[in-house]
């Protein structure tokens, strides 16, 4: 349905008499599970979001006409000139999947209300292990949100740690040690993994993992690179590295004396704050393996913007529909192919 007739109908909402609208609910919740137990339901919604002319993802061509149904009525194209068939799912975090509209829809309601997956699962009829997959492939596609936008104006630079973590991972450089045992090492080792942490005046975050230790200037300038304007101005913590980033950006740069909360008006406590929040926020995982941080990572950011930018009554909304267009490639092997991003052999060299 377009726009439009949405803001149409909700216009007429309240002229209507108690039993009309008792009527038009009833109407409206025997299409809505008419439309969302549709086999077909992901396809028309992604086609509607993803809103783009016809053409083949394959080659690139142009020349794409419709190619017959599939047996449960999904339309499929051909590309003329590689011959590629494909469906409106392709390269969806659906493709693959044969559950309806109403069972993702459920999902996404149970990840942003932070449900376990036990608890998921149960709920909407699915296995544990399907909600772990599914998990690891709606954040998958939260790692791409939001990111053409730059950082500018009054950013805000830090680093948090998170402690590495093999969980799951059968040959181990070291003995096996129990949860919550902290490192080995005294201060910030390589067994400390390094998360950067930006967000700017307009609420735009930046949230990656950069390194193990105490981070380089070139990873850091590196994770920056292209989504922070130059010229801006930086506020930052007392480290060395950031003056040469600073400069790098042609920024201008704030520091905030080791032993102060402040340096004049300039001061870090919205990122402090998002960091609180971050590990207040992961502690009910129980443990994520530093091979999947970085997902984890993008769901809190995806979190966070949500929070920052858009109602909370819209939340499930905007999650469901831009998880299921994103285009990506991204399959089940994946998920447990996935490689450390650092060295985990490092720390205990």
């Amino acid at each position: 349905m377009h726009t439009q007739e949405l803001i149409n109908i909700r216009q007429t909402l309240p002229s209507l008499f108690a039993d009309e609208i008792v009527d038009l609910k009833k109407a409206i919740d025997r299409e809505a599970n008419h439309k969302t137990m549709s086999k077909d339901a992901l396809h028309q919604v992604i086609k509607k979001e993803r809103n783009t002319k016809a053409y083949c993802d394959y080659c690139g061509g142009t020349h794409v006409v419709k190619n017959g149904k599939t047996p449960s009525k999904r339309q499929k194209y051909r590309c003329v000139d590689c011959n590629k068939n494909y469906t409106d799912t392709h390269k969806s975090i659906t493709a693959s999947s044969k559950k309806a509209y109403h069972v993702w829809e459920a999902f996404i309601e149970c990840m942003i209300n932070g449900l376990s997956l036990r608890k998921t699962a149960a709920l909407i009829d699915i296995s544990t292990t399907t909600a772990f997959h599914w998990r690891h492939k709606v954040m998958e596609a939260m790692k791409h949100y939001d990111k053409k936008r730059v950082l500018k104006e009054s950013i805000q630079v830090d680093e948090t740690y998170f402690l590495l973590n093999m969980k799951g991972t059968k040959a181990l450089p070291r003995k096996a040690k129990k949860r919550k045992v902290s490192s080995n090492k005294r201060g910030i080792s390589d067994e400390h993994i390094c998360v950067l942490t930006a967000v700017d005046s307009n609420d735009q975050i930046l949230i990656e993992l950069i390194d193990q230790g105490n981070p380089q200037t070139n990873t850091i300038i590196q994770a920056l690179e292209g989504r922070m304007q130059n010229g801006q101005t930086m506020i930052t913590d007392s480290k060395s590295a950031y003056i040469q980033v600073a400069n790098y950006f042609n920024a201008t740069l704030h520091q905030i004396p080791s032993g102060f909360h402040t340096n004049g008006v300039y001061n870090l406590g919205e990122v402090n704050e998002i960091h609180s929040n971050m590990k207040q926020w992961f502690v009910k995982f129980k443990g994520v393996s530093t091979k999947h941080l970085s997902r984890y990572l993008a769901w809190f950011r995806f979190k966070r913007l949500l929070d920052y930018h858009e109602e909370p009554n819209k939340h499930d909304r905007i999650t469901m529909n831009y998880s299921i267009k994103e285009m990506i490639h991204f399959l089940i092997k994946a998920i447990h192919s996935t490689k450390f991003p650092v060295d985990i052999t490092k720390p205990y060299l």
